[in-house]
């Protein structure tokens, strides 16, 4: 069966992760019941994973990787100048 707008709409929410199932269910005029129920079919589970899977396919693309990279090398030098630090601070 194919999921109705409002439950398109859950969806999204559910993916989005902001709102806690209550609120979630109030801003769509239902049950937290109903809700709970979408949420056990497998349809509306793969429609939160679509999802998902496309935020993180974006972010990747718009170079989140590279970002990532940058870290850890900021981490990394981080890392070395705090054991210069503690090497000079046990130094007499």
């Amino acid at each position: 069966m194919a999921l109705t707008g409002q439950q398109l709409e859950a969806t999204l929410l559910v993916a989005q992760d902001k709102l806690t199932n209550k609120k979630i269910a109030e801003k769509l005029g239902i049950a937290e019941r109903t809700l709970d129920y979408w949420k056990a079919d497998p349809e509306f589970k793969r429609a939160v994973q679509d999802h998902l899977e496309a935020w993180m396919a974006n972010l990747y693309a718009k170079g989140i990787a590279d970002r990532r990279r940058r870290v850890f090398q900021l981490n990394d030098r981080w890392r070395r100048a705090q054991s210069i630090v503690q090497a000079r601070a046990r130094d007499p």
